[in-house]
């Protein structure tokens, strides 16, 4: 069950209202061994969606040559059919996974949205200082298309733990 406090716009021209939502879902899922070096899940979907019903599609392929480099792609395509209205959804993926050391790595993460035209990015370095002890640096961006592949969002964060024993 969902519950909405306020009203919010999941398209464009398409707004939910406020109130309380139960959902039926069906998935499909088939995937390979995740320990090859190529790999790839796909699924499809269908079921309630608000007020409407929601379709959908979702594949990723993953290139993982050893256990310090992967390469991750995904592709999702959701057809939405509400009251007032229709739209399809398409947000495309990728991940890039590098292990410099067993105390260090970095992600890198992309991903581009067609109904909000925005491409985000995500940058996470991870170092291990001592196990259980780590430091985390996070770079955000958001690319707006609209405007012109004008930065429209960007935030750098620090996180430091200590595993006191």
């Amino acid at each position: 069950m969902d519950r909405l406090e306020q009203p919010f716009d999941v398209h464009s021209d398409h707004q939910i209202p406020a109130g309380e939502y139960v959902y039926t879902r069906f998935w499909l899922t088939t995937e390979t061994a995740e320990t090859r070096i190529i790999s790839a899940r796909i699924s499809v979907g269908h079921g309630q969606y608000y007020h409407g019903q929601r379709s959908g599609l979702n594949g990723f392929l993953t290139f993982k040559p050893n256990g310090h480099f992967s390469l991750e792609s995904s592709y999702s395509l959701n057809c939405v059919k509400l009251p007032n209205g229709s739209f399809n959804a398409n947000v495309i993926g990728g991940r890039l996974v590098c292990s410099l050391s067993t105390s260090a790595y970095a992600k890198l993460f992309v991903q581009w949205n067609n109904e909000s035209e925005r491409l985000s990015t995500n940058l996470l370095l991870n170092y291990i200082y001592q196990p259980g002890s780590n430091f985390y640096l996070v770079l955000n961006q958001i690319y707006n298309r609209a405007q012109g592949q004008r930065l429209v969002d960007r935030a750098i964060l620090a996180k430091l733990t200590y595993w006191y024993q």
